[in-house]
């Protein structure tokens, strides 16, 4: 089977007319390993639902940098491990709220990664978009230790609601994070790294307050109406150039 991906996957990157990826990283494999030429690669990078932006964040206070939230799906690429690892850190601070938000057919999982720490947990079924939002609003840390992502849109969902993003240096983080500006990036898997940001954050508050209001500006340039207008305009460059290699016949 792993052939057949393979020999399908190059038939992709030769005869396609283009191809629209999430992030830069994306976008180099693309050219290097299969050398798609990097004016038929667009990295159009995703967003956030549209209703994030339709009303203000809350006041980034002290209690809420005190709360450190994670949402994803229970996979060995989103490194829970490295979630649990973080939060088992944490959990002996009284003071910090823990909240893990993923399915609850894997909340088992959770437990078991967390140990004796379980109890410190609060574990949180998928929720609405609307509701995904509240419990974002509720929070002040966001972790993001993927090993590996295409984009990962639930860390700019975060940085919209103005949390503090810790993540891994990878997919669309990588691209959208400036590293101590607005967010903060570590090498994937580097989980000592992650708790001792998480730490600093909640140690420095007008330091994370400054982090939380530039992550809200540069989460406001991550919008759906951008990602219709940079498509369209990959199309239209795309047929361009079929149209000169036709006269050019």
């Amino acid at each position: 089977m792993s052939r057949l991906l393979n020999r399908n996957s190059k038939a992709i990157a030769r005869w396609a007319d283009g191809h629209i990826v999430s992030s830069s990283l994306d976008a180099e494999f693309l050219n290097r390993r299969l050398s798609v030429p990097l004016d038929r690669i667009a990295v159009i990078a995703q967003a956030p639902p549209s209703a994030f932006f339709d009303s203000p964040p809350p006041p980034m206070t002290d209690s809420r940098l005190r709360k450190v939230l994670y949402v994803g799906q229970f996979e060995f690429v989103k490194a829970p491990m490295i979630v649990a690892g973080v939060m088992r850190a944490l959990a002996g601070d009284p003071s910090v709220q823990l909240t893990w938000v993923t399915a609850a057919r894997d909340h088992h999982r959770v437990r078991e990664l967390m140990g004796s720490t379980a109890g410190r947990v609060d574990l949180v079924d998928w929720r609405s978009a609307d509701e995904l939002q509240r419990v974002y609003d509720a929070h002040g840390v966001f972790l993001f230790p993927s090993f590996f992502e295409g984009f990962g849109k639930a860390f700019i969902e975060a940085m919209s609601r103005g949390l503090c993003v810790v993540a891994s240096d990878v997919g669309g983080a990588h691209d959208v994070i400036t590293s101590g500006q607005d967010g903060f990036l570590v090498p994937a898997g580097d989980q000592e790294t992650s708790i001792s940001i998480v730490r600093s954050i909640i140690a420095n508050p007008e330091t994370s307050r400054a982090v939380s209001r530039s992550a809200i500006q540069t989460a406001s340039r991550y919008h759906w109406p951008r990602v219709a207008m940079e498509t369209a305009d990959f199309y239209r460059r795309l047929i361009d150039f079929k149209n000169a290699g036709s006269v050019r016949t």
